[in-house]
């Protein structure tokens, strides 16, 4: 007669899975030649395995059975939980956490497991659209050059438009024959324009400690008259001419004034005479030491001013007597004391 040790080893445990990949547990008993005693002893395992387990869910305080709903008191009332069938149980260590992991949780994990999964999707799917946008491009790239190598005429023909006829808004305002600049002042005409006036030198003589000396600087003064006078440069006369000349000093303001609102050109002016050439004693006051006095008499020219808009030209010649103090200094000579008068016929 088989003992229950044999029984036990003739009992077979098979495993069919459903759809959901879960695997689901048969226990029957393969009787091959055992006697009256093993069938029964069979029959008390099946029992044990089958019968006492229905027993114990028929208690009171037994377990759900499979699909029931179970109510848990808890602090806000009676919780309904659905009881999943044993089919739907886990088998594995691995599926067992999950099964008994909170559904909320559970979900939350299965969400970022997806995304975990999908990840190399979108990684692929994103270099497959930048290989496919740079393909494109380089080949319309290449189209082009090859376009052009076939067309060169086309590419590198410039095409030639016409020019377009000046109309009256484009043209600049005039008034009297001289354009009106940005600033509200009449235009210089180019070919008076003040980088036409060459700067005088000082010649050798106006650098000696002589009667002529000092007549050659008067002479060079006077030439930087009429070149500060068409070209606004100040700073030549003012370099030989001493900073408590009043003559200087209001010529060099007038001039200043001018070309703050307008312009000069086509003043001129010569030397006639030679009216006096000799020195003069020093009176303390304006008149220093080393002083001599050269007056000429001069033909000038006063040519065309121009005053905001309004120009004033006069080419009229004219005399007038040039009375200059020049003083050695030491190293040079400067212009200390000046007038201008003009001569009346």
């Amino acid at each position: 007669m088989g003992s229950p040790r044999s029984i036990s080893r003739g009992m077979v445990r098979d495993r069919t899975f459903n759809g959901r990949g879960r695997g689901r547990a048969r226990t029957y008993v393969r009787l091959r030649e055992c006697a009256w005693e093993d069938l029964r002893d069979g029959c008390a395992a099946f029992l044990v395995f089958r019968v006492c387990p229905a027993r114990t869910l028929m208690r009171k305080d037994a377990p759900p059975t499979v699909g029931a709903r179970r109510r848990t008191p808890h602090r806000g009332g009676t919780h309904t939980m659905k009881v999943p069938p044993q089919s739907e149980r886990p088998d594995t260590e691995e599926d067992e956490q999950d099964f008994l992991t909170p559904p909320a949780r559970r979900k939350k994990r299965t969400l970022a497991d997806r995304r975990t999964a999908l990840r190399p999707w979108a990684i692929g799917i994103g270099l497959t659209v930048l290989v496919t946008v740079a393909s494109v491009a380089a080949y319309r790239l290449g189209a082009g050059i090859a376009w052009g190598n076939e067309h060169p005429s086309a590419a590198a023909t410039p095409t030639a438009h016409p020019a377009p006829m000046p109309s009256a808004s484009s043209e600049p305002a005039m008034s009297g024959g001289y354009a009106i600049g940005p600033d509200g002042v009449l235009v210089r005409p180019a070919e008076f324009a003040a980088d036409t006036y060459t700067k005088p030198e000082l010649s050798e003589a106006a650098k000696e400690n002589t009667e002529r000396g000092a007549e050659a600087a008067a002479e060079h003064f006077h030439a930087l008259m009429g070149y500060t006078w068409n070209t606004g440069d100040i700073k030549p006369i003012q370099e030989i001419s001493d900073p408590s000349s009043e003559f200087s000093s209001s010529y060099v303001r007038d001039v200043s004034n001018l070309y703050a609102n307008g312009w000069a050109y086509g003043s001129t002016s010569e030397i006639v005479h030679v009216l006096k050439v000799e020195p003069i004693a020093a009176n303390g006051r304006d008149i220093p030491p080393n002083t001599i006095v050269v007056a000429f008499q001069i033909k000038s020219v006063d040519g065309t001013v121009c005053r905001g808009r309004k120009v004033h030209s006069n080419d009229e010649q004219y005399e007038s007597t040039l009375v200059l103090f020049m003083t050695w200094t030491g190293e040079r000579w400067v212009e200390t004391q000046g007038t201008v008068k003009p001569n009346h016929v």
